[in-house]
């Protein structure tokens, strides 16, 4: 059957009116709903910093037709405190409707809280110590060795009693992980405390030296058997070898004997006897260099 596009125009064109008078007459009633908004403030005397558990938002109860108040966004509504000619101290400032803006045709009705507290405090600019940070452990074997960095100082402006509290200044994280060999970055900086900010923007170029770790020698450690067959006698000789590691200086110092363990494999094997290469167990502090001698003469029973 053919398209016929006028067929019933009058229903059609009633069907359409009909419609159109619903969402006028929808759209045009009025509706309340309320709104989180962000909390500014403007004109904070150069001299002054706002301190303390200050409110970030606050809630706006709006009016207006159901097409504006609807799809309403926070963004849309601003709520803004000036701060102009304040003095130190909690002061007390009121927040009513004059101090909201919200896009035409939409009625503030009401703002909770009324009023914002503020801590006050005189501003200030210190020299603090910059502090690199280092993260991961360089590839086993290998030590970090010298850390160097410049600036060493950077200027920060912030509250006095902040900066009372000896603040730093510390940079993006320095990965060494696996590293063998030197790393120079240069990466931005950051305060510690919040409350603090850099004078002006600044970048640091960290040097991490990377370097052999040092060499440690351990004597006479007692060879063991791993896969011993069921019901069997081993020997070996010689019964312990000599191991030489290297890595970095903490992790050899608290290495224990007892860590070490070399090994021989013993898998698969039936009685009789075997020249088999002596183990022991990687990790991720340090490598083995030398292992004396490196096999031993084994005996199955």
């Amino acid at each position: 059957m053919a398209w016929q596009p006028f067929r019933n125009i009058g229903l059609k064109v009633a069907a359409l009116g009909l419609g159109v008078v619903l969402w006028i007459t929808v759209s045009g009633q009025h509706v309340e709903r309320n709104v989180l908004v962000q909390l500014q403030f403007r004109n904070i005397p150069p001299s002054l910093e706002i301190t303390g558990d200050t409110p970030r938002t606050v809630d706006v109860r709006v009016r207006g037709a159901a097409g504006l108040i609807s799809p309403l966004e926070p963004y849309q509504v601003v709520a803004t405190i000036d701060v102009t000619d304040a003095r130190p101290g909690v002061r007390v400032f009121p927040l009513t409707a004059d101090d909201i803006s919200v896009p035409l045709g939409v009625e503030v009705k009401s703002v909770d809280p009324s009023t914002i507290s503020l801590t006050l405090e005189r501003s200030a600019i210190a020299q603090v110590q910059v502090k690199p940070t280092i993260d991961g452990l360089p590839a086993p074997g290998y030590d970090v060795g010298d850390v160097s960095w410049t600036p060493k100082t950077v200027d920060v402006v912030g509250p006095e009693s902040r900066l009372r509290d000896h603040p730093s200044a510390i940079t993006e994280r320095i990965s060494i992980e696996g590293a063998t060999s030197t790393i120079v970055e240069t990466v931005n900086m950051a305060v510690s405390d919040p409350s603090i900010r850099l004078q002006q923007a600044q970048s640091a170029r960290v040097t991490v030296t990377i370097v052999p770790g040092p060499v440690a020698r351990w004597h006479g450690q007692a060879v063991v058997f791993r896969n011993l067959p069921s019901g069997r006698q081993v020997t070996a000789l010689p019964a312990a070898v000599a191991v030489t590691l290297r890595g970095a200086h903490e992790a050899l110092s608290a290495l224990k004997d007892e860590q070490l363990q070399p090994y021989v494999d013993l898998a698969r094997l039936g009685p009789g006897q075997y020249t088999l290469q002596v183990h022991v167990d990687a990790r991720s502090t340090y490598v083995v260099t030398a292992i004396e001698p490196p096999t031993v003469r084994v005996t199955i029973h």
